[in-house]
């Protein structure tokens, strides 16, 4: 599945110093998920790394067969 990050996402990552990868873990594998309104997705999971944990919240559109 192929997923597409807005200039605000990639801006956001970057400030929060979050990887892609672990954006994408959170879509694929979340701990939960809820649909809101207009087909938007809020996807949620706990992260860890060796300095702090913290709950990643995705909001996402799904395209067919890609996410936006």
């Amino acid at each position: 599945m192929e997923i597409t990050f807005s200039q605000h996402a990639m801006n956001q990552l970057v400030e929060r110093k979050i990887a892609r990868a672990t954006v994408v873990e959170t879509v694929n594998n979340p701990d939960t998920i809820q649909r809101q309104e207009n087909g938007l997705y809020q996807a949620a999971k706990r992260n860890k790394t060796e300095t702090r944990e913290y709950l990643l919240i995705v909001i996402y559109r799904q395209l067919s067969d890609s996410i936006h």
